[in-house]
């Protein structure tokens, strides 16, 4: 299977097809309560750490024609959990597996772009990501 690609911030990818969005968060964090790209998974980075609960996370994608992860700014949480989700794709042999894509810019870029779009956004508290 290829890397991950990357998805442009522009907000109709995020609305097109079957789409999973997953957010890789540190754990124990309150991000995702802090707002999050509409109809997002809460997911945490630990999520992605075992063979066992990645398999969990591609259960949860069945029937998903795409699956994009970010985090914060999509450098080393958002990737990483992509590369681990699409190793267990291809060792699963799946007939045809979900395309696997990070959200280039993360959430910051994502929400600085979108921010005049709240729409695109559940719970979105301002206040929480100027802290």
């Amino acid at each position: 299977m290829p890397p991950p690609g990357c998805l442009r911030r522009d907000a109709s990818a995020l609305s097109s097809g079957s789409l999973a969005l997953h957010p890789a968060r540190p754990p124990a964090t309150q991000d995702f309560e802090g707002g999050h790209i509409k109809g997002a998974f809460n997911r945490t980075s630990d999520e992605f750490a075992s063979d066992e609960r990645i398999d969990a996370v591609v259960r949860a994608c069945a029937g998903a024609s795409r699956v994009v992860f970010h985090c914060l700014l999509s450098q080393v949480r958002g990737p990483r959990a992509a590369q681990r989700f699409a190793a267990r794709l291809a060792a699963r042999r799946l007939t045809e597996p979900p395309r696997v894509q990070v959200l280039r810019g993360g959430f910051s870029g994502f929400s600085a772009l979108h921010a005049s779009h709240p729409q695109l956004f559940e719970d979105f508290s301002e206040a929480h990501w100027r802290a």
